[in-house]
């Protein structure tokens, strides 16, 4: 059951329509099973297409790489999930690639990890979420942009030579 409560009633009506759009098109959402599946990762595939993405974004400015796996070589801020406490400041763009430290954490969790790291995003930002991240989130695609509509960041199409990677700018202060 849910209680929507605001002052403006377009508002209220805002959200219900979201709600009625969560229903209709991600159902699994709703009524998220913790899965069972045994995930495989492919480490040296996943560190090749991080950085593809890393090279492809350089033109956005300085990078926070949020990462399970070190990458060697390359010239962006990476820390692990554990350490990001001691970060401090917002970057340009954040390029989340958490897999290994998202498989014994409950899907709640997960979402609230991902919303906690908007904050190191400037306004105007960009960041990048792939595959080898939102599959671990419930929903998939599917639950991250869900998320992001939600969250008021806006869908960005992707860059020539990006795949499989969900990418969100955040255009006001959340």
């Amino acid at each position: 059951m849910f209680f929507l409560v605001h002052e403006d009633l377009a508002i209220v009506r805002e959200d219900i329509e979201f709600l009625r759009s969560v229903e209709k098109n991600a159902f699994e959402l709703i009524l998220n099973e913790e899965a069972d599946e045994n995930y495989e990762l492919d480490e040296d595939e996943i560190i090749r297409k991080l950085q593809n993405i890393i090279r492809v974004s350089k033109k956005y400015g300085n990078c926070l790489l949020i990462t399970d796996q070190d990458i060697n070589d390359i010239n962006v801020f990476q820390i692990g999930l554990s350490d990001i406490g001691n970060v401090h400041g917002a970057f340009d763009h954040v390029l989340v690639n958490l897999n290994k430290s998202l498989l014994d954490v409950r899907s709640e969790k997960r979402v609230e990890i991902l919303i906690n790291l908007f904050s190191y995003l400037k306004v105007g930002g960009i960041i990048f979420i792939p595959k080898s991240t939102y599959d671990y989130f419930p929903g998939g695609r599917k639950g991250i942009e869900s998320l992001i509509k939600d969250l008021n960041l806006t869908i960005e199409a992707p860059p020539f030579g990006i795949k499989n990677t969900v990418i969100a700018s955040k255009n006001s202060i959340q």
